[in-house]
């Protein structure tokens, strides 16, 4: 043991900033239970690559060093995007919530939260099944930017002044053979933008791949949205749906159908949210026509869509 601390402290004097040699010196000391000595070497070399990044990092969790430490003797600020890349995309939900508090109250220019990593952080709590707790963070994560969300609109991103993205609490849209969904910067009933969805008439739609989830506390509510319609076809037509995804048996409500054409006009419809009901979700909706006339065309935009509380 001592001909081996000699054989490091000589390397590491030879070379002081090759991160190769430090990521070996501090493997040793993380074997000898030696963890300051081990994180000294490991900040130094994620001061300078990030080559060893998830390498150092598994290595954090494997050795079981506590987590302030980590945080504090084990992630340069310059490796904090990285770190907090690494934590969310394990399933260790504690991990994460320290890693996010952190770099959410270092004060940096630019800051180390980014959209991305926010979202990630997000992600991961709508995967543990954290709904309220994922709500909150992108909310104190937008801060001024949140408008009205989520306090007199349960809904994000309701007048699509942004484009969606893969954030699980904003709008969702699969893909589906015979429609074509975009944000519409030509068209709109208020802001910069609406949502298009065009159904091109070669598919009788089971449709209800649009949508928008979020949770929701116990009480009334009252639905609304902007739509305009084009040449809507078939006995279906299209439906707003407000429904409880965990269990739609316990909320499951549609405006009525609209067809044909349309200039702006609001459709609206009151809920009521009853525990265990905890998300709803908002979606373009259409059933499948029994009629021999049953594939659906036209075009529908929906703009300033909102769910409120009731007073």
């Amino acid at each position: 043991m001592q001909q081996a601390r000699s054989c490091f402290r000589r390397a590491e004097q030879l070379a002081p900033s090759n991160p190769i040699i430090l990521q070996r010196i501090a493997n040793f000391h993380l074997q000898t239970g030696e963890l300051a000595e081990a994180l000294n070497r490991t900040y130094r070399v994620l001061q300078r690559v990030r080559d060893y990044d998830d390498i150092i990092f598994s290595s954090y969790l494997r050795f079981g060093i506590p987590q302030p430490m980590v945080l504090t003797q084990g992630v340069p600020p310059d490796a904090g995007q990285s770190y907090l890349r690494f934590v969310f995309t394990r399933n260790d939900l504690a991990t994460a919530a320290a890693a996010w508090h952190w770099a959410a109250g270092l004060r940096r220019t630019p800051p180390m939260v980014t959209d991305a990593l926010a979202i990630s952080y997000v992600k991961l709590l709508w995967r543990q099944r954290e709904f309220a707790s994922a709500a909150q963070t992108w909310a104190a994560y937008l801060g001024s930017h949140a408008e009205d969300h989520p306090h007199s609109n349960r809904l994000f991103n309701g007048g699509f002044e942004s484009e969606p993205t893969d954030n699980p609490l904003d709008w969702s849209r699969g893909s589906l053979e015979g429609v074509q969904i975009q944000r519409d910067a030509q068209v709109q009933e208020e802001g910069k933008a609406s949502l298009r969805i065009a159904f091109l008439g070669t598919h009788n739609l089971d449709f209800h791949q649009f949508g928008q989830t979020q949770p929701v506390p116990p009480g009334t509510y009252r639905f609304r949205a902007m739509v305009k319609t084009q040449s809507i076809t078939t006995d279906q037509g299209v439906r707003l749906r407000i429904v409880d995804p965990e269990g739609p048996a316990r909320l499951d409500v549609s405006t009525p159908a609209m067809t044909g054409t349309s200039d702006w006009h609001a459709v609206e419809q009151g809920i009521e949210v009853r525990l265990p009901t905890r998300l709803v979700r908002i979606e373009v909706a259409r059933q499948p026509s029994l009629k021999f006339d049953n594939k659906i065309a036209g075009t529908l935009w929906l703009d300033a869509v909102s769910l409120t509380p009731s007073p």
